[in-house]
């Protein structure tokens, strides 16, 4: 089995700095946007597809425990196979989503539950090749090698098992039918570990 690609810590620091920096000649760049996005494709590890398709009300907010006294909110993605699985959005994705929502309607003007959770210039959803091709700008506006949309979601999930998240936890999050697919991100993050160890 070959290896997944993904971005190394480095990479994907780099990668999140130009997402948010401002635009330079690239028209298909929108930095509130493009931030929210990389944020939900790295920390979420969303397929491709999960994210074009995602609309405004896959967010919920929902009381984990009754013990609770505020809402978390939750993003209700519909994955391969029509299963729904929810994952919590952390205070920093919420800032990043709320920004993206705020700057878009200040250009767009109201939206509705369900529009797309992420638009191109033109107010559309994104498709398969556009969003390929957003990322490939950013990789190169970035100074990094061109890595595909999937290596996002393969990042998520090493960052996941690099910080000791429990494996059926992983698979949970990532949506995976067997517990052996999501087995290669422990092998992974257990290699880089190694790694950090023999370079210090």
């Amino acid at each position: 089995q070959v290896d997944p690609e993904y971005y190394r810590p480095a990479d994907i620091r780099c990668l999140f700095a130009i997402a948010g920096s401002p635009v330079g000649r690239h028209g298909v760049r929108w930095p509130a946007r493009d931030l929210a996005m990389c944020s939900f494709l790295a920390v979420l590890g969303l397929r491709a597809s999960e994210l074009i398709n995602a609309n405004l009300d896959w967010l919920t907010q929902e009381r984990l425990l009754e013990v609770d006294e505020a809402a978390n909110w939750m993003l209700q993605v519909r994955g391969k196979g029509r299963r729904i699985r929810r994952l919590p959005l952390s205070p920093e994705l919420l800032d990043v989503n709320d920004r993206w929502q705020s700057v878009r309607r200040e250009r767009f003007g109201h939206t509705a539950p369900d529009d797309p959770l992420f638009v191109t210039h033109e107010g559309s959803r994104f498709n398969y090749q556009r969003l390929r091709y957003w990322l490939r700008r950013l990789n190169q506006d970035a100074a990094l090698r061109n890595r595909s949309i999937h290596a996002l979601r393969h990042t998520a999930g090493i960052q996941l098992a690099y910080e000791g998240t429990p494996i059926h936890l992983i698979q949970k999050m990532l949506g995976h039918a067997s517990v052996a697919t999501t087995g290669i991100y422990t092998e992974l993050a257990d290699q880089e570990l190694a790694n950090v160890i023999n370079y210090s």
